[in-house]
C-alpha cells in the first residue's frame, strides 16, 4: 500500500487515509478534540476506530498534527521541531529506553512542512501534582534513558539530529536576538535586573556555552522535558513514566534535568530540590554503568545547562508574547523571576564571562 500523504489537520482525516496509515481497513472513526483546538505547537485529537469483519487494529489513538499554518508554525518548523519529533518515533523509540508511547504511524512532509503521529493513548490519568519523590523518580528515569544512548555510535548516523549547538537553528544568534527583542519590546524596564544581566551576558558567550554542552560524553536529549510532557500515576514510583513530545538533539544529558526543574517547579521548590535531583540523576547513571562521568563535571554541566534552558525558554515564550496571549506577560515575568533566582544562586554572569571568546 503506498505511503499516504500527510494530512494538514484533523479535518483532512478519512477512512482511506487511516486504512493506509494503519495497514488495515478502517470502516469508520470518531474524532474528539484534545487540548487547544488551534494548538500553539501542535494539534491533538483522540480517535476511536472501527474495523470491518474480522479485521482489527488499534481502537483508540491520539493523532498529533503540526500547528496550523502561521508565524508560530513557521518558527517551529524552521528550528526542526516537527521533523525531529517524527524521526524520534522512527529511529529512537524503537531501539528502546525512551519511555515513549507506541507509535503506529509517523510522517513528516518537508515540502508541505507538515507532520502527523498516531500514538497509543496513555493509560496514565493526566498530569498530577507531583510530590518530591515523584520528581526524583523522574530524574532517575531520564538518567536511564540517557544511559541507553550514552556515547552511542549510532547517534552519528542520525543525520536529522542536530547537536545542542551544531546544525541546530535554535542556537542561531539571529533567532536568539529576535526573541530577546520581543521580550524587551513587550516587557521593557519591568524585567528584573538579574535576569536582564544574565541574558545579555549569555548573548555574548552563547556559541561557547552550547559547544561545551555537546562535547563527549553525550547522549540523546528529550530536549523538552517538563511536567506537561510526563504521564505518571501519582505516587506509583514502581511504574515507568511515559515521556511525550520529544524533539531530540544530542548533548550533555543533565540539560534535561535542568530543563525539568526550571520549567516545571517554582523557584523556591527548584532550589530546595535541585541538589537531590542532580544527585539522583548522577547516581542512576552510575547504576546503569556510566562510571567515567564525575559528579564535579555533572555539576558544571548543570550550570551551563541553565543558560541553554534559558535560551530555549526565551524562544518559546517569544511565541506567546507575539501572539498576545492574555497570560503571556504574566508567564514571562514568572520565567524572568525563575532565571533571576538561578542566575544569583549559580553566579551565572561570572560563568558566562569565563566562556566569552
Amino acid at each position: 500500500m503506498p505511503t499516504p500523504p500527510v494530512p494538514d489537520g484533523p479535518d483532512a482525516l478519512t477512512t482511506e487515509w487511516l486504512s493506509a496509515a494503519l495497514a488495515s481497513p478502517v470502516e469508520a472513526f470518531d474524532v474528539e478534540p484534545l487540548g487547544t483546538p488551534s494548538g500553539l505547537v501542535g494539534r491533538l485529537v483522540r480517535l476511536t476506530i472501527r474495523y470491518p469483519g474480522s479485521h482489527d487494529g488499534p481502537v483508540r489513538l491520539v493523532a498529533k498534527f503540526s500547528a496550523e499554518d502561521g508565524w508560530a508554525h513557521a518558527l517551529f518548523d524552521k528550528v526542526g521541531l516537527y521533523e525531529r519529533e517524527t524521526r524520534f518515533y522512527l529511529d529512537i523509540a524503537p531501539r528502546g529506553g525512551s519511555y515513549a508511547p507506541a507509535c503506529h504511524y509517523a510522517a513528516y512532509d518537508a515540502d508541505q512542512h507538515r507532520s502527523v503521529l498516531l500514538l497509543d493513548e496513555s493509560p496514565a490519568p493526566g498530569w498530577p501534582d507531583l510530590e518530591d519523590e515523584d520528581i526524583i523518580h523522574l530524574a532517575r528515569a531520564i538518567a536511564r534513558y540517557h544511559a541507553r544512548w550514552w556515547d552511542e555510535p549510532l547517534i552519528a548516523s542520525f543525520e536529522w539530529m542536530p547537536g545542542i549547538a551544531s546544525g541546530n537553528p535554535e542556537a542561531g544568534a539571529d533567532v536568539l536576538a529576535e526573541a530577546w527583542h520581543v521580550w524587551q519590546e513587550r516587557l521593557g524596564a519591568v524585567l528584573p535586573s538579574p535576569f536582564r544581566d544574565v541574558v545579555e551576558a549569555y548573548v555574548a558567550c552563547m556559541p561557547r556555552v552550547r559547544a561545551a554542552l555537546e562535547q563527549p560524553p553525550r547522549t540523546v536529549l528529550h530536549f523538552d522535558f517538563h511536567v506537561g510532557n510526563v504521564l505518571l500515576w501519582p505516587g506509583a514510583r514502581d511504574v515507568a513514566p511515559t515521556f511525550i513530545d520529544s524533539s531530540p538533539v544530542y548533548g550533555r544529558g543533565v540539560y534535561d534535568v535542568a530543563h525539568f526543574g526550571l520549567v516545571s517547579l517554582s523557584p523556591e521548590r527548584r532550589r530546595a530540590l535541585e541538589a537531590r535531583l542532580v544527585d539522583a540523576y548522577h547516581l542512576a547513571l552510575r547504576e546503569q554503568g556510566v562510571t567515567e562521568y564525575s559528579r564535579a563535571r555533572c555539576d558544571e554541566d548543570y550550570r551551563l545547562s541553565i543558560l541553554a534552558v534559558m535560551h530555549r525558554v526565551l524562544l518559546s515564550t517569544m511565541v506567546v508574547l507575539r501572539k498576545h496571549h492574555p497570560d503571556g506577560e504574566a508567564v514571562a515575568m514568572d520565567i524572568a523571576r525563575q532565571f533571576s533566582e538561578a542566575a544569583t544562586q549559580h553566579d551565572l554572569v561570572s560563568l558566562c564571562e569565563a566562556h566569552r571568546a
